[in-house]
C-alpha cells in the first residue's frame, strides 16, 4: 500500500451543525518488501505533525497500546515478519493501516529490498548475477536494479532473485542450474528477465531453489528444483517454466515457499502442504485439516524431518 500525504478532513453532523474531524495521514514505510540475509531497519514517517506511529510485527492491527515510534524512527526487522503500522493523534481520527512483509534468511548470501517508490535494490554476493546489475561483482553497498520499475513485491532464493510487478508479471535473475528462474533456459542470467507464460500474478514466494506464484484466479504455479516434490505437480522433475500445482487450482489466498517445501492457505482456512518430505503415494499436495496445522507449522520449518500421510492425522 502506498499512502498519500497530508490530513483528510471528515465532517460529522452534531446538533444541527458540522464538526470537523481530521484524519491522521497514513504512515509511509521506506521498504515495502524485502528478503535479506541479515537483520535490517525500516524507517517510518508520517506527514501529520506530532502523530505517534504504533506498530506490530505479528500481522495484528496496531492499537494505542502497541509499540510506538515517532516519525522518522526505525523499526528493526530480525526475522520473518508482517509489519503493520498505524498513526494516532489525540483529537484526530486514526490513520489507515499500512502493512508490509519481510523475510530474514541467514542461508542467503545476498539481500533484496523494494523501496516505496517501486524501485528494487540489492546487496551482497553476486557470483551468480543475483544482484541484477548486469555483472557478477559482489557489492558491499546496495545497488539499484536499473531495468526494473513498478515493482510491488520481491523475493530471493539461494543465488537468485524474483520481482513481481504491478502489472502481474514476474521477473527473475541469477543462478539457473535447476530452472529456478522460470524462463525456459538453464543458464545464468545477470539482468532481470520475464518468467515465461505467466501473467495476472498477485503474490510470489521463493524457497532455496524453487519459486511459487499465486495468480489472481486463486491458482498456484511453481518452477525450479523439484527433487522433493516442492512444485506439487505430482513428479520430482525440475521445471524451467511454471507448472500448475495439483490441488491448488482455485481458492488460494496466500503462499509460502520454504527451503524445499511449499504451503498454500485456502479461503476456508485449510492449508495445503507439499514437498520437503515424502507424501505417499506421490508428491502432490494434500489437504491439511485445521486441527493438524499447528503440528505441521512446526515441522515444515525443518525440512530434515520426515513425516508420512498418517502422521498428519494422528499428531
Amino acid at each position: 500500500m502506498r499512502a498519500g500525504c497530508g490530513i483528510v478532513a471528515v465532517y460529522l453532523l452534531i446538533g444541527g451543525g458540522f464538526l470537523r474531524a481530521e484524519t491522521v495521514a497514513a504512515p509511509v514505510l521506506s521498504i515495502m518488501s524485502a528478503q535479506s540475509c541479515s537483520p535490517f531497519d525500516v524507517t517510518v514517517t508520517d506527514a501529520t505533525p506530532a502523530a505517534t506511529i504504533h506498530f506490530t510485527l505479528d500481522s495484528s492491527v496496531p492499537t494505542p497500546s502497541s509499540a510506538s515510534v515517532g516519525s522518522g524512527g526505525t523499526i528493526p526487522i530480525t526475522k520473518r515478519s508482517t509489519l503493520k503500522v498505524k498513526a494516532f493523534l489525540t483529537g484526530h481520527t486514526e490513520s489507515a493501516v499500512v502493512s508490509a512483509s519481510y523475510r530474514v534468511d541467514v542461508e542467503l548470501t545476498h539481500s533484496i529490498f523494494l523501496k516505496n517508490d517501486g524501485s528494487v535494490w540489492t546487496v551482497g554476493s553476486n557470483a551468480n548475477g543475483q544482484l541484477g546489475d548486469g555483472t557478477t561483482m559482489d557489492r558491499a553497498n546496495p545497488v539499484q536494479v536499473m531495468s526494473l520499475a513498478g515493482v510491488k513485491e520481491v523475493a530471493a532464493g539461494v543465488g537468485y532473485s524474483v520481482a513481481l510487478k504491478d502489472n502481474g508479471t514476474v521477473w527473475t535473475w541469477g543462478i539457473n542450474s535447476n530452472g529456478q528462474l522460470g524462463v525456459g533456459k538453464s543458464r545464468q542470467i545477470v539482468s532481470p528477465m520475464q518468467v515465461s507464460n505467466l501473467a495476472d500474478v498477485c503474490a510470489i514466494s521463493s524457497g532455496a531453489s524453487h519459486t511459487l506464484a499465486l495468480k489472481s484466479d486463486g491458482s498456484v504455479w511453481g518452477w525450479g528444483l523439484n527433487a522433493d516434490g516442492q512444485l506439487g505437480d505430482g513428479t520430482t522433475i525440475n521445471r524451467t517454466t511454471p507448472v500448475r500445482v495439483k490441488g491448488a487450482s482455485s481458492g488460494i489466498i496466500s503462499i509460502s515457499a520454504q527451503k524445499s517445501q511449499s504451503h498454500a492457505q485456502k479461503s476456508d482456512g485449510t492449508g495445503i502442504d507439499w514437498g520437503g518430505w515424502r507424501v505417499e503415494p506421490d508428491w502432490a499436495p494434500i489437504i491439511v485439516p485445521k486441527l493438524a496445522r499447528r503440528c505441521l507449522a512446526i515441522l515444515k520449518c525443518d525440512d530434515r524431518k520426515v513425516i508420512s500421510r498418517s502422521d498428519f492425522f494422528t499428531q
